[in-house]
This record gives structure tokens, C-alpha cells and sequence, in this order.
């Protein structure tokens, strides 16, 4: 990458987007959830006893909490203590959200449901401080105090920009979420909830939703690399090109682990080589 100016780090968010009843029935969406989790369960058991060092970095996080709620349900004992151990562990995060909601939940639902997650963090000694939106362009004020009231201090959310903007007109940006009573919610104001996609982040999973191009994206590719990499340069480059405050950013990757990981045996293959893990994310530098 030869035209940038600065060296950036990308920190990327790898899940699945719950959206139920979308794309399948109701219950068949409910298996997928749930089968992504035991997935992730068998790799991070897997990963750490050493039976496939080529997966060491790999992270899962749960963008919603329903799911690890309907994976609870159906989990034998050794699941659930194998999945609370990757939790501690940090290759399995929990988001504190319960669902992706409209703003038309009433006040008793969202506390009762953002309950939930909080309540089974600290069930496993692991508490749950963060939370993530997927395809989700409002909340209503209440939703930041009742985050708060459940031990959540960061939001990272990712809009639809087909139905919406993005806040205070600028993507990519923190800020300081303000309830009536004068507490503070860190919001990070996220790009398009499937643009990590986009920019080649996951193999067999590349579109050109938001990203119009020279490019044929089919879902699998044969020219990953070069797409991956040009695209990831032009995105930057633009950032730049706008006065883009920092040097890092967040991606949401979404992705099923029966594409990612099971069909090519290398889960490593989202994060490319020199990339560390941080937490839910990983940090890819690309350089001057």
C-alpha cells in the first residue's frame, strides 16, 4: 500500500447478523445461532489444546445475546461449561444487547432484555461491559440509560446506510452519548453493518453491497488477495482524503463459521498473517 500517509489498524469484529425470520423461518435461524456457537465452542477448545495451532487468534463474539440464550438452552453440561470457559478466556465475547431492536420497545422490555446478558456475565465471573447493534439506524433516548443500568459503558454499533445515516454525519467516529439524568454512553458510529465484507475481510464472503466497482464479487472469489487489498487501500485512502481523526477503525465481519472455518480448515484466514489479536478484534496494519 504505497499511498497512504499514516499506519493504520484495523480492528475487526467477526459474527454472525441475527435478523430472524430474513432469510429462513424462525426456527431454522434459531439452529443456524445456535450451531455457530457450538462451532466456535469445538474451535476455541480445539485452539487452545493445541490440536490446531494454525487457529491460535481466532475470536467469536455473539452479536446478540438471544442466541447464546437459545445455544444455553440446547448445550449439554460440557458445552456450557467449555463455552463459559472460551468466554473467560476472550475468544467468545458476549454482546450486552439481547436482539437488534426497533425504537418502539417500551422502557420495562429493554431492561428486561438487556438484563439478560449482564445477569449470565456475572454468572461465570466474566461481566459484560460492551455491547453491538447490527442494522439498526435508531434507539430511543431510554436505550442508553438502561445500558448503563446493566453495567454497560460502550456501544459499537453499525447502521443500514440503504435507510438511514450515519450519526452527526460522520462515520467512523466516537462519541459521547448523553441521557436525560446526565450519564455517558461511548458510542462507536460504525460503518455499514457488512462492509467488513465488503473490503474482502471474510473468504467466502466477499459482496459489493455499498462498494461499486470493477470488481465481480460473487460471494467466493478466485482473486480474494487482490480485491481485499485494493479495496482496503481506496478506503483508507479516502479516509485520509477526509480528515479521518485517528488511525484505526472497527469493522463488523459477517460471517458463518461453517464457511469460514469448517469448509477450509483454517480460521486464521480472516486475519491474514502479522495480525494480532486484541480482545473481539483483530489488529491488521497496513503500512506506508
Amino acid at each position: 500500500m504505497n499511498h497512504l500517509s499514516h499506519t493504520w489498524r484495523i480492528f475487526v469484529v467477526h459474527h454472525s447478523h441475527t435478523d430472524i425470520g430474513y432469510t429462513e423461518r424462525q426456527e431454522r435461524i434459531e439452529q443456524y445461532h445456535v450451531d455457530f456457537i457450538r462451532q466456535a465452542v469445538t474451535i476455541a477448545k480445539e485452539m487452545r489444546s493445541g490440536q490446531h495451532d494454525d487457529w491460535k487468534g481466532f475470536k467469536w463474539t455473539c452479536e446478540t445475546f438471544w442466541a447464546v440464550e437459545q445455544f444455553l438452552r440446547e448445550a449439554s453440561d460440557e458445552e456450557k461449561r467449555d463455552f463459559a470457559a472460551a468466554v473467560r478466556q476472550g475468544d467468545i465475547e458476549l454482546s450486552g444487547t439481547y436482539l437488534n431492536m426497533t425504537e418502539l420497545a417500551d422502557e420495562d422490555l429493554i431492561r428486561s432484555i438487556h438484563a439478560k446478558a449482564a445477569e449470565y456475565g456475572r454468572s461465570i465471573g466474566c461481566p459484560v461491559d460492551s455491547a453491538m447493534t447490527a442494522d439498526i439506524n435508531g434507539y430511543s433516548w431510554g436505550y442508553a440509560k438502561s445500558l448503563l443500568d446493566a453495567g454497560i459503558q460502550h456501544l459499537f454499533s453499525c447502521i443500514h446506510t440503504h435507510h438511514g445515516m450515519f450519526a452527526l454525519g460522520r462515520k467512523q467516529i466516537p462519541f459521547w452519548w448523553e441521557t436525560p439524568g446526565g450519564e455517558k454512553l461511548l458510542v462507536w458510529n460504525g460503518e455499514h453493518y457488512m462492509f467488513g465484507n465488503e473490503l474482502g475481510f471474510c473468504p467466502d464472503g466477499v459482496g459489493s453491497y455499498m462498494i461499486r466497482d470493477e470488481f465481480h464479487t460473487p460471494a467466493i472469489v478466485n482473486n480474494h488477495e487482490e480485491i481485499m487489498t485494493t479495496r482496503i487501500e481506496r478506503y483508507l485512502s479516502k479516509l485520509e482524503e477526509e480528515g479521518y481523526l485517528t488511525t484505526s477503525f472497527r469493522l463488523w465481519c459477517r460471517a458463518s463459521l461453517r464457511t469460514t472455518v469448517r469448509r477450509t480448515g483454517k480460521s486464521h484466514m480472516l486475519y491474514r498473517s502479522g495480525t494480532k489479536s486484541m480482545g473481539t478484534k483483530s489488529r491488521l496494519k497496513c503500512r506506508r
